[in-house]
Order: structure tokens, then sequence, then C-alpha cells
């Protein structure tokens, strides 16, 4: 009977202890599990896209303005605009883009230039911003250069969003546009675009 009892009370103590290991293994892997979990959403951030910063056929949007220049120095001028009835340098009719003529009035050539603008829709003030930087150009001292935003290889041209505001409003729109180099006072102009749409050439 003695024997009987001590077998019984032997089995219950491992019974409990079965149990409790397969709890505690139970609880492990679901540590593991959510360790996992944790470790892949930071993966996904990780290898996430980044906006670009020159947006080209990407969803319509208002981008940071990332011009942190504080320079003081006079140099770097906006000479003139356009967002309409633009030309090549043959004078020949092209679409519409916008289109910067920059100017250097300092002894020293510029480069790693940044341009911030917005475009507002002055009937509905719907407002879109676009962060750009102008990889590979340089405007030496001296000189004046266009640069446009027509979304064309070649030097000087560079990607345009043409799902925006430019291309699908037909209202009158306001460009405020500013445009950095280092060591420089960042330029700054404003154009106003007819109502009517951007123009393709025929």
């Amino acid at each position: 009977m003695k024997n009987n009892i001590t077998y019984g009370i032997v089995g219950i103590i491992a019974i409990v202890l079965i149990v409790g290991f397969v709890s505690l293994k139970q609880s492990i892997n679901s540590k593991s599990v959510s360790h996992n979990t944790v470790a892949t959403v930071a993966t996904n951030n990780a290898i996430s896209p980044i906006i670009p910063s020159d947006p080209e056929d990407i969803v319509p949007g208002t981008y940071p303005n990332l011009i942190k220049n504080l320079a003081t120095a006079s140099g770097l001028l906006i000479s003139s605009g356009h967002v309409e009835n633009n030309v090549d340098a043959q004078g020949r009719v092209v679409n519409d883009h916008l289109e910067l003529l920059l100017k250097n009035t300092s002894a020293q050539d510029m480069s790693n230039f940044e341009v911030y603008y917005t475009i507002t829709d002055l009937t509905t003030t719907k407002s879109e911003g676009y962060y750009k930087k102008l990889n590979g150009f340089v405007l030496k001292s001296g000189d004046s250069q266009s640069v446009h935003f027509d979304g064309k290889s070649g030097a000087s041209h560079f990607g345009v969003n043409k799902d925006g505001l430019y291309f699908t409003s037909k209202n009158k729109l306001r460009f405020n546009i500013q445009v950095s180099t280092p060591g420089f006072q960042i330029a700054h102009l404003e154009i106003l675009k007819d109502a009517g749409g951007a123009e393709i050439k025929d």
C-alpha cells in the first residue's frame, strides 16, 4: 500500500514537471517569434524606399525643403524664369516647363546646387513642393546658364513631376523658387502662370 502511494506521488510530480517544461518551451518559442517579427519590421523599415531628390512621375505631394544654407554673401542670381511659352536656344517652341536662367557674379565657380520650389493653384489654394539637387551642374565665375526641369536627359536638364499641378491644373498657378549653392545667399524668384495648363508642343 505504501509503495502504491509513493508511486502515485512520484507520478504526480513527474506530470507537474512535464507540464511545466512544455509551458516553458512554448513561452520561449512565443518570445522568439515575437523577436523575429520585430526584426522583420526593422528590416523592412531599413529598406523602405526613400523619396528621390529629383522626383519624376511619382505621386504628387509636398516634399520637405532640405536647403539649410544660411550664407549672406551675394553672387548667385536668378536672372529670369519661364513656366510657359518656352523656346530653345534656336528660338524654336518647346514644351512648357520650369526654366531658370542662373548667373554667377562672384569670382569663383559654383556647384552643389539645390532647388526648392512650390506650385500653388490660385483657385483651389492647393500647393505642392519639390526639392531637387542639381547633380553635375556647375556655373563658372561670370557665366549665365539655364537649367530646365523638363524630364529630359542631358546637361542642365532635370526631372519633373508630370502628375502634379503643373500638368493637371487648368487654373492660374504661382511658382515660388529658391536656388542655393554653398557659400552664397539663396536666390529667390516668383513666377505666375496663366490659366490653361502646361502646353505641349505639337
